[in-house]
């Protein structure tokens, strides 16, 4: 994940300096009879937009590989994709090159798009489920960081190593996952579905430590096998059917409030962004936004599990849209003055905090606990590719909202992002439920109940029988709300069609 964050940043201040401009841009004469080279605004968009096409067939690469294969062999999918498209990059001569250098690496970040929510989810605690997930995130800012401070450190080298040193470290992670690779543990639950349930166990005993008894482990896996044995694997026809439909929406707009809501802008033009409003220190000013943005996802990791999904999302969401409409408001009467440069940097630094406190991290939380776990895949595979639609898009149209040849729109995109923002939140609040501190087994009785997404929280599940307490919130059961009443005690397993008797 740490080199998905960094891939992510470092082409932004790549893109920026001199001598990639010279290596692979236009040159001409300037009026002062000094020679200028830049890479043109459509190129740009092509550059940032085309690795999207390999990180949505990593992305359709990774999950049926993950079924097939397990979890663990991913990882190193993830390591020899990582080395094949930092060589093209660095040895690159031409812009077709470096471009195909990322669309690889990209390939490599859509890989781990769908596995790495699902491995954390499969493999952790319940109550640890929401912490790890967002350590997730955090890993992708550290990366951001990284490749920020080292962007900063070698533009000021006068040659090719300016940027050949920023793409070079992306050998470092990969390199390190190697080597890590023997002490990961395969996905219990992975191993159960293919009848594996001894190594399952030492599996579990590994994962939970001896602080955990062996009867719990025992335990654990008896639950697993009783989930395993009562489900049948959904077919691609189950996606949007039954109550299976509301939870891959739920997917969807996680995933897609990620990133309509600015990001995408930040992340790839946020130094070209500070270089055109006329700042000299570009760069630092980035470095410091991705530094707040770190601080702040350490926060979220620790508070995540205590405070819950719903609260976040909803007032984050609402932090970003404050914000960018902030930024593009300051940017539409004033034209470019020293007093509105300095309220975007604001705007964007609180932009940056809303973030990281709400979308960023819990997209993937959200993602690993509203599949269903019997068309995770699928579910996790249709969710990642609107994700990755949706970010080609914003990252394809971002030079032409921004550039001075075309809508030069400046700070003004904060009022295009922001509404996005704001309407991301209004659906969160409708449609996203609570699901801190619940297994995924009492997740999927709470969706195959119906239960509404402001009664999550607060719906008590009776494991042993795989059925919701006699009280949502008004003393009824859920299941019966347009169900006649002998369905009182069935579980609808993903599917109208799929009835479990227990």
């Amino acid at each position: 994940m740490f080199n998905w964050g960094y891939d992510t940043l470092v082409f932004s201040g790549v893109v920026a300096m001199k001598h990639f401009n010279i290596k692979f841009g236009e040159c001409h004469v300037s009026a002062t009879g000094n020679p200028v080279c830049a890479i043109p605004g459509g190129t740009v968009s092509i550059m940032n937009a085309a690795p999207f096409v390999g990180k949505l067939f990593g992305i359709w690469l990774a999950s049926p590989l993950a079924e097939r294969l397990g979890r663990k062999p991913i990882f190193l999918v993830v390591v020899f994709t990582s080395y094949v498209g930092v060589i093209l990059q660095i040895t690159a001569t031409t812009v077709a090159q470096f471009t195909v250098g990322r669309v690889v690496c990209y390939a490599m970040t859509g890989v781990c798009a769908p596995v790495i929510p699902a491995y954390i989810a499969e493999v952790a605690p319940a109550e640890m489920r929401g912490l790890l997930v967002a350590m997730m995130h955090l890993q992708i800012v550290l990366g951001n960081i990284v490749a920020s401070l080292i962007n900063t450190g070698t533009s000021k080298i006068d040659s090719n190593t300016s940027w050949m040193i920023p793409i070079g470290f992306q050998f470092v992670l990969p390199s390190l996952m190697a080597a890590g690779y023997p002490l990961l543990v395969e996905s219990p639950r992975w191993l159960v579905s293919k009848d594996q349930t001894e190594r399952a166990l030492v599996a579990l005993r590994r994962l939970r430590g001896a602080a955990v008894s062996e009867a719990s482990i025992a335990a654990e896996t008896e639950l697993l096998v009783t989930s395993n044995s009562n489900r049948v694997k959904g077919t691609w026809s189950e996606v949007f059917t039954g109550t299976n439909r509301r939870r891959t929406l739920i997917c969807i707009l996680a995933m897609v409030g990620q990133q309509i809501t600015g990001q995408v802008f930040v992340l790839q033009y946020g130094v070209l962004f500070y270089q055109k409003q006329g700042y000299t220190n570009s760069f630092e000013l980035l470095a410091g936004g991705l530094l707040l943005s770190f601080f702040v996802s350490i926060l979220t990791t620790f508070v995540v599990d205590h405070f819950g999904r719903r609260p976040l999302l909803i007032s984050g969401g609402i932090g970003q849209a404050v914000f960018l409409l902030l930024i593009g408001a300051v940017s539409t009467p004033l034209g470019v003055t020293r007093t509105v440069l300095n309220l975007q940097v604001a705007g964007f630094y609180l932009w940056a905090v809303a973030f990281n406190l709400s979308s960023a991290p819990l997209s993937y939380i959200l993602l690993s606990e509203s599949s269903p776990t019997r068309l995770v895949e699928k579910v996790n595979l249709v969710a990642t590719t609107v994700h990755v639609v949706v970010g080609f898009t914003v990252s394809i149209t971002a030079p032409y909202l921004l550039y001075e040849e075309y809508a030069n729109l400046g700070g003004k995109v904060g009022y295009i992002y922001g509404t996005a923002a704001l309407v991301a939140a209004v659906l969160a609040f409708f449609f996203v439920p609570e699901m801190k501190g619940r297994s995924l087994e009492e997740i999927d009785v709470l969706f195959a109940n119906r239960v509404p997404a402001r009664q999550f929280k607060t719906t008590p599940v009776d494991l042993a029988s795989l059925t919701i307490g006699s009280s949502g919130a008004e003393g009824e059961n859920p299941s019966s709300r347009g169900d006649d009443s002998e369905k009182r005690n069935e579980v609808v397993v993903e599917s109208e069609k799929q009835v479990d008797r227990v």
